[in-house]
């Protein structure tokens, strides 16, 4: 953890402010310290969907470290949010010295596949009002409360609930 933060550069993001476009090389790694971040793709149409919420501990743009593109989505702070970045070649050369890490980011690419598999179930037999209901439940039932506060604005939630996979703990399609 101490070579990440003397490697990486530290950097706060306004509500609304947008961290990386869709066409963006794809050079870092980011790191969300604080704050919550929407990762979204914008269609032609003008359609915005929702793709996850990010928050603190979780990363972005973890494609950088294996391959050399362009980003194919947007991320946007969704509050005042402190996030850490490290350079492609800074974290390759972290990760041929602390194989820990390259478990840690099999480990999330491992949550979104098995997010995506369930995901392709869903979509096939559960509406969308069902997807909703089930996510309202599942916060609830984190929060042992019949008391939700909504942890987006109520456009994202339409946005992810027409591909919400029904585990609450990851956010990630």
């Amino acid at each position: 953890m101490l070579e990440i933060v003397k490697l990486s550069t530290t950097k706060t993001y306004k509500k609304g402010e947008i961290i990386f476009h869709e066409g963006d090389p794809l050079e870092y790694l980011y790191i969300i310290h604080q704050g919550h971040v929407k990762i979204y793709q914008l269609f032609e149409s003008g359609k915005e969907q929702l793709l996850r919420i990010l928050y603190p501990g979780e990363f972005m743009g973890e494609h950088a470290l294996f391959s050399e593109k362009v980003m194919d989505s947007y991320a946007e702070a969704m509050e005042e949010t402190e996030i850490c970045a490290i350079h492609r070649k800074d974290m390759q050369n972290l990760m041929q010295s602390h194989p820990t890490i390259n478990m840690k980011i099999l480990e999330q690419f491992s949550i979104r596949l098995d997010q995506s598999e369930k995901l392709t179930g869903q979509l096939s037999v559960k509406d969308v009002e069902t997807r909703t209901a089930s996510y309202l439940i599942g916060l609830a039932s984190d929060n042992n409360s019949n008391d939700i506060v909504l942890p987006m604005s109520k456009k994202d939630l339409a946005s992810l609930s027409r591909y919400y996979t029904g585990d609450n703990q990851q956010k990630v399609i």
